[in-house]
């Protein structure tokens, strides 16, 4: 951004605002009807610029843009992969602990739960009680996916996908560069 931060570019938006409404930023008066800051180029080119220092202060206000996830094949061989098998959210954790750029988002479990649902290693179940998860299909337990019926403390039915190291391999090796792909 330069030498701009956000309290100036907010001036300067209010100055093109006003112009554009065709008032003297300095004064607030409208400005006499033959006046060349009312001709309908200026005004037009007022209104513009007002229009992309309102888009430049929100995008300002997200925060700086971050490039999507992505692994090289030289991080990808970095990635522990362990022989006991991995709830997929600590896994994530896993890769994110250890390819970490300040400039990159994220990898999140469910880009990866996703895609492993379109590619059919995963299936939707939607119980009585309405609320959805996701279990293993065949072709996810012979990629190393196992799903765990638990009843937690509250008597509350849910099941987690464990992933085995031939699957966390497939995940880093396969999953991960379709994910970039699609990007």
């Amino acid at each position: 951004m330069g030498k701009y931060n956000s309290d100036k570019i907010a001036v300067l938006f209010n100055i093109m605002k006003q112009l554009s409404e065709g008032r003297d930023p300095t004064s607030g008066l409208e400005f006499p009807n033959d006046s060349v800051l009312n001709s309908v180029i200026l005004k037009r080119a007022f209104t513009d610029t007002s229009d992309i220092l309102a888009d430049l202060i929100c995008d300002i206000a997200k925060g700086p843009y971050k490039t999507p996830f992505s692994l090289t094949t030289e991080e990808m061989d970095t990635i522990p992969i362990s022989d006991e098998p991995q709830p997929i959210s600590k896994f994530v954790f896993i890769i994110n602990s250890t390819v970490s750029h300040p400039d990159m988002r994220k990898l999140y479990a469910k880009q990866l739960t996703e895609k492993l649902t379109q590619l059919h290693y995963l299936q939707k179940v939607i119980p009585e009680d309405g609320r959805e998860y996701k279990i293993s299909t065949e072709l996810g337990k012979s990629l190393g996916i196992c799903s765990v019926h638990k009843v937690n403390s509250a008597g509350n039915y849910y099941v987690t996908n464990l992933y085995d190291a031939n699957a966390q391999k497939f995940i880093i090796h396969e999953l991960i560069p379709q994910l970039q792909e699609g990007l």
